[in-house]
């Protein structure tokens, strides 16, 4: 990844080599957000969202929940279903604030419990498990980190180091003969992987983590 690409340079060549692999795929992407959007849902969450990420949203608000694949066949969420997703974790954070049996690779990197307001979803699986964005790490991990968690994500991982290096994996794996789509259910179109029944995070999981 050179030094000078930005955001956008990455989802667009992302997007362009979906588009090779996937009949119909920028038909999926949401128009951009806008700065008063993303302002709006900021004052609401009481958080300030990473620049990476606005800039991200100011490209294209998510993508069509049903047929959208980018984030290894998950959807990118809109700004406003990434909203609704983080308040259902933030209305359960004081009766399910558990910090025993979670795990972080690496150790130290990812706060180990079970919910954290600062942990911001922008992709999920439609049952309650994440790929988000941290801004609430532990000591030895980084501000804007890209990681998973939800419900059945006890064994938390680094996925990498930025929401920039998060594009790029997307762009190296697509880029792979192994990043082959097939057709699942209707017109859906999924990574083989995940028609395989391995899930996309466990799939990242063994390609990142020693487990």
């Amino acid at each position: 990844m050179g030094a000078d690409q930005t955001i956008k340079t990455l989802w667009n060549e992302l997007q362009k080599l979906l588009s090779q692999k996937v009949k119909g795929y920028m038909g999926f992407q949401n128009k951009p957000a806008t700065v008063e959007e993303i302002r709006q849902f900021e004052e609401k969450m009481k958080l300030s969202l990473p620049s990476d990420l606005k800039e991200w949203y100011l490209c294209n608000n998510g993508e069509d929940l049903d047929y959208g694949i980018s984030i290894m066949g998950f959807p990118f969420l809109s700004i406003n279903e990434m909203y609704e997703q983080w308040k259902v974790w933030d209305d359960l954070r004081e009766e399910w604030n558990e910090e025993e049996g979670y795990t972080s690779y690496p150790d130290g990197h990812i706060k180990k419990m079970y919910i954290n307001r600062g942990w911001i979803p922008f992709s999920h699986d439609g049952v309650g498990n994440h790929i988000g964005i941290d801004l609430d790490p532990d000591t030895k991990g980084t501000y804007g980190q890209i990681i998973n968690f939800g419900r059945d994500e006890e064994n938390k991982f680094v996925i990498a180091p930025s929401l920039k290096e998060f594009l790029q994996l997307l762009i190296d794996f697509y880029k792979k003969p192994e990043s082959l789509f097939v057709k699942e259910r209707g017109n859906r179109i999924t990574p083989q992987f995940s028609n395989q029944g391995i899930h996309p995070i466990d799939f990242l999981r063994s390609k990142i983590t020693p487990y």
